[in-house]
């Protein structure tokens, strides 16, 4: 019960610092609504769906940020809804097909590209942002030197 009235007595001193003047039944009906939302099922089937569609991946969750803000700013007096996300069933594929393609155009040759993708796919399976060094150790000082100004 402790930990949890915590949380409560955040919201709580929150709202008068973020509207000056508040009276109290409208400071205690905005710290009702507050933790109705935090404790609302479709809170939970959020953070649920982004935790298990993004599976860690952040650069995910960016693009699933920005689909959100282009939304809104066309749309601002709509809710947005996570469960139509374009950015969930598209993956990632797109980003990287481009990434791709711009490192390694039109004419590479195919032991160029094959060990692009073989290097790709390590960069993708990473359980985090690997080191330009890293990157380097992994394709060599000649590999990584063609396409270091390349990498984002």
């Amino acid at each position: 019960k402790e930990a949890t009235h915590v949380h409560y007595e955040a919201i709580r001193s929150a709202i008068p610092a973020y509207i000056p003047g508040v009276t109290p039944e409208t400071s205690d009906a905005i710290q009702d609504f507050v933790i109705r939302q935090l404790q609302s099922p479709q809170t939970d089937f959020i953070v649920d769906s982004l935790a298990e569609t993004i599976g860690g991946v952040f650069l995910q969750a960016r693009l699933i940020e920005d689909e959100i803000k282009d939304f809104l700013k066309k749309n601002p007096n709509e809710k947005f809804d996570l469960r139509r996300a374009k950015a969930f069933s598209s993956g990632l594929t797109a980003f990287y097909e481009t990434n791709f393609k711009r490192i390694f155009p039109e004419g590479t040759t195919n032991k160029i590209r094959n060990e692009g993708d073989e290097f790709m796919s390590l960069v993708c399976s990473a359980q985090e942002p690997l080191l330009g060094t890293v990157i380097e150790k992994i394709v060599g000082e000649e590999a990584f030197e063609r396409v270091k100004g390349k990498l984002s």
